[in-house]
């Protein structure tokens, strides 16, 4: 029986203690092709020991065997953690472009945010394999690895390959907005520190710090508000600014830091016409209505496309907090009409609470009459009182008549 045989055998049994002290000697006359052989069955029966053995006495055999073998060999090694057994490996075998492929689909099975990826790259470099130009998918291995929070593999690249930092994946993302997406603080600083476009948008508009101000990431944020050239009034496909955006998906501490930038405009207005204001208003977002009211540049009166102010929505969706919130400002217009011709006052008779009529009724400038010139649509009534008198509104009027009265006197 041959040496080779008896290998096979041993290899069943997993024994290559004994397969070393009783073969010893018979190992100087093998020949390449024995050790491609035997390295193959290595692989096969999954015996780590033997595969490290041939590779350190007979490294050209591994240069011999097909990339998928030593592609499924990275597989066992990378999921125990060995990379001293991987590095010889990688040092043995030929880089070349189908055994590239095969790393590339290796380093894909592994989505965790490890530093395992990472590792067996800076490994596979050092040993020769060529990282510049890699796509999984037909997106650049940069946008892949900071998709997902490849920190160590991202630092490598940009180490050692020459890329385009602000290169767009197959979805118009550049990895700056990737990174801010996946989270990873590290992976952002690299790449500004790299060139990265901190304004750069996608296909559908949206620049990094669209997603860091959509997802209220505030360090995030805070990272990108502070690059020099920042554009804090960037607009997405749907006119959103970074404020909007905040304002109308998370309503958090991104708002804050967005509305102390000396160059934000709070008042920028989306496709709908809604600016950061009306939004917070829709959404009953007290807290982000009382921080955008506080800047000295808010427009309280700004109108909707239907002409609807901040104050009108208000009173229109019986929001009582946001209603007493933007009376306290200086500046609002209590008489503002919308396109119909209607006030505040009308159309909180309309809505019934009372005490938002109260509340109306307490600003000394209020117009009483508040109502269209002439009925339109299926609201008939064209005056407050009017309303309130032929709705049975008995207190709601007792209320408004008073106030005429005071009016007179006054």
């Amino acid at each position: 029986m041959s040496y080779a045989s008896d290998v096979r055998l041993l290899l069943t049994d997993r024994d290559l203690t004994a397969l070393f002290c009783q073969h010893a000697g018979q190992q100087e006359n093998l020949k390449d092709q024995d050790w491609v052989l035997l390295l193959s069955w290595g692989f096969e029966y999954q015996v780590p020991g033997l595969v490290k053995y041939i590779v350190q006495h007979n490294p050209v055999s591994l240069g011999r065997l097909p990339a998928e073998v030593i592609y499924d060999f990275l597989l066992q090694y990378v999921a125990r953690r060995d990379f001293d057994t991987l590095q010889l490996v990688v040092a043995g075998a030929n880089a070349n472009t189908t055994f590239r492929t095969h790393v590339l689909r290796l380093l894909t099975c592994y989505e965790d945010p490890s530093p395992s990826i990472g590792a067996i790259s800076r490994v596979l470099v050092d040993n020769g394999f060529e990282l510049n130009g890699a796509e999984i998918s037909g997106d650049p291995l940069l946008l892949w690895a900071s998709k997902r929070r490849q920190d160590d593999l991202v630092q490598l690249i940009l180490e050692r390959c020459s890329v385009d930092v602000n290169a767009r994946d197959s979805e118009g993302q550049t990895a700056l907005s990737l990174a801010v997406i996946s989270g990873s603080l590290t992976t952002m600083k690299m790449l500004l520190d790299a060139g990265a476009d901190a304004n750069r948008q996608g296909k559908e508009g949206g620049a990094p710090l669209s997603y860091a101000a959509s997802m209220d990431r505030e360090e995030q944020a805070s990272l990108l508000l502070k690059v020099k050239d920042i554009n804090v009034n960037v607009q997405d496909n749907d006119g959103a600014t970074y404020l909007l955006r905040a304002v109308r998906l998370a309503p958090g501490p991104v708002v804050g830091l967005l509305l102390k930038h000396q160059d934000v405009d709070v008042n920028l207005r989306n496709k709908d016409g809604d600016t950061p204001l009306l939004r917070a208003v829709m959404l009953n977002a007290v807290s982000v209505a009382s921080l955008l009211l506080k800047h000295k540049g808010v427009d309280v009166n700004a109108p909707d496309e239907d002409g609807v102010t901040s104050l009108l929505r208000a009173v229109k969706l019986t929001r009582l907090s946001m209603v007493k919130l933007l009376l306290e400002h200086s500046f609002v217009d209590v008489n503002v009409r919308d396109r119909s011709g209607r006030s505040s006052l009308w159309w909180a008779v309309h809505q019934g609470p009372d005490a938002i009529v109260e509340l109306l009724l307490e600003r000394p400038d209020i117009d009483l009459g508040g109502g269209a010139p002439e009925p339109c649509d299926a609201l008939e009534e064209t005056s407050p009182l009017e309303m309130a008198r032929k709705r049975g509104y008995s207190r709601m009027a007792t209320m408004l008549e008073q106030r005429m009265r005071q009016k007179q006197v006054q």
